[in-house]
């Protein structure tokens, strides 16, 4: 075994760096494991804490009254490989350089403090390439100090692309980042008129300033039928008959759609193969055959082009494309299919394979939960707070939008995604002032109850009408930071429930999260006093 320790002298300012690297160099046993050299602790203290990197980042506080053990893998359970411990004037962080096969481990314990330890798996049974974390030292750098030197180290390497810049590159995001989401989310034979009535709720929205980016309806894997669930695999694309009047009406509905102005986004799922569908024996004659999605991830690059150039056989042209279940929570041991094993890393490169080859097609690539690794190949995602990732025990704040809010956009369930609202933000911890701060894309289905479809007899409605007064200023709100880095968050009182965020562009939102009051500065539509969100759930 081999290790490295340097140590790299920096300015006062930044203080200094420690590189700590571990290889296996010979020997005819094999390292499965490294545990134990980076473990630190921190005694319970008013004035020490962490920061976990679940989905927009948390503090986790040393004196914190409830229990947190959080365990996973970087990449997959945590959406940034950074982790930061403050204590006093003093901040350690480390940015995990090789973090594929990385195992965070958070372990709180009431009375006792923190402890963060980092633990190096086996790659296919072995250590078999140098794993390195970098450790940055320095006084009186907060947690915005910390995103900042992340982001730094991302720019230095020339792994760092903002929106602005991919709009060059794909003009069709420009387009897409200006609408306000509206879903409509499978076809339906019971509703004969619901194509008109969708139709007429997109014209509705732009009559009141909200331009709309059309979430398109799912297609079914094994062809149509109301008995068949709207699956959205790569196979639909196969069918001559995926919904209703075949890909006629299909086409003749995006025409529709776009001219009413809005940019088309369509779901499609890469990892799954269905027997019952066309193209399963093509797929498991080239050894591409799978049940689940770890064992045919290899070949999701191949399912993606497949699907891509039948769209354009087709003759059906999104603009955006979402690929769902990528970048989401994986915690897994060895995969295997048709061709051998497959190593985490090589798991994560072929997700971005796809990202890749969506946006050669001109379409922009989407995935469904917001990960470091995935936004160079990605531009939006469907939520950046998913369920399982939140911390009720933590303190939520924007960390992952300090590093990266201008190079993606991502949207945020306040109250709409399932009824049962088992996936939606807290109730108590103001889902309004945080679709805001979270610098979330607006959506109407992402409101509580905007699952539902929307009726004729909703409109003029004072319910429908608040909606529409709030959409708007959270679209004017977006549209105004949307490509402008977040500079800084600031807790602005001792409780720290009045926060401030800043950008680039001079922008600002102060939130107190004690009275669910925002004040807004530098947008068209916000009086720059104190206020209070439209209450949209009555």
């Amino acid at each position: 075994m081999e290790f490295i320790f340097a140590l790299r002298d920096k300015s006062a300012d930044d203080g200094e760096e420690l590189l700590v690297q571990v290889a296996q160099t010979g020997g005819r046993d094999r390292v499965r494991r490294v545990a134990g050299l980076y473990d630190w602790r921190l005694e319970p203290a008013a004035n020490s804490y962490m920061i976990v990197p679940r989905s927009s980042g948390y503090i986790l506080r040393s004196d914190a009254a409830e229990a947190v053990e959080l365990s996973g893998f970087v990449g997959g359970a945590y959406s940034l490989p950074l982790a930061a411990m403050f204590r006093g004037d003093r901040t350690c962080y480390q940015i995990v350089d090789t973090w594929w096969d990385a195992h965070l481990n958070f372990n709180h314990v009431p009375d006792q403090g923190i402890t963060l330890s980092l633990d190096w798996e086996a790659s296919l049974g072995q250590l078999d390439y140098p794993r390195r974390v970098l450790f940055r030292f320095a006084r009186d750098l907060d947690h915005v100090g910390v995103a900042k030197g992340y982001r730094q180290y991302l720019i230095d390497r020339g792994e760092f692309t903002t929106l602005a810049d991919r709009t060059k590159q794909t003009p069709a995001l420009a387009q897409f980042l200006k609408g306000a989401e509206y879903r409509w989310t499978h076809h339906d034979l019971d509703r004969k008129n619901e194509e008109k009535l969708v139709l007429a709720n997109v014209r509705r929205f732009g009559e009141a300033e909200i331009p709309i980016s059309f979430f398109f309806p799912k297609w079914p894997t094994e062809g149509y039928s109301p008995m068949t669930p709207n699956s959205a695999g790569w196979q639909s694309v196969l069918l001559d008959e995926p919904a209703p009047g075949g890909w006629p009406a299909q086409i003749e509905l995006l025409n529709k759609v776009r001219k009413l102005g809005c940019a088309v986004k369509i779901m499609i799922q890469v990892h799954q193969y269905s027997s019952q569908a066309p193209g399963f024996e093509e797929a498991k004659s080239l050894g591409k055959d799978g049940s689940n999605w770890n064992m045919s991830q290899r070949n999701a690059a191949w399912a993606t082009e497949t699907y891509l150039n039948k769209l354009e056989q087709r003759g059906f042209k999104p603009d955006a494309i979402y690929i769902d279940g990528y970048a989401a929570h994986v915690d897994y041991g060895e995969v295997r299919d048709a061709e051998g094993p497959l190593t985490r890393r090589q798991f994560y490169e072929t997700q971005a394979d796809c990202f890749h080859k969506i946006r050669d097609y001109g379409i922009v690539p989407g995935a469904e939960l917001a990960r470091f690794w995935a936004i160079p190949g990605c531009d939006f995602f469907f939520f950046t707070d998913w369920s399982r990732d939140r911390l009720r025990e933590g303190e939520p704040i924007p960390f992952f939008q300090l590093v990266f809010h201008d190079c993606y956009a991502a949207h945020f369930s306040g109250g709409g995604y399932y009824n049962e609202g088992k996936y939606d933000w807290y109730a108590d911890r103001h889902p309004r002032l945080y679709e805001l701060m979270y610098c979330a894309i607006p959506s109407h289905n992402w409101l509580p109850g905007g699952s539902r479809p929307i009726e004729e007899a909703d409109w003029g409605s004072d319910k429908m009408d608040r909606r529409l007064r709030w959409m708007k200023r959270w679209h004017n709100w977006f549209q105004q930071i949307c490509y402008s880095e977040m500079t800084s968050h600031q807790f602005l009182n001792a409780e720290r429930t009045l926060q401030r965020v800043e950008f680039a562009n001079g922008v600002t939102g102060d939130f107190d999260l004690a009275d669910g009051r925002f004040r807004i500065h530098g947008v068209l539509g916000f009086s720059g006093d104190w206020e209070e969100p439209e209450q949209v759930e009555r």
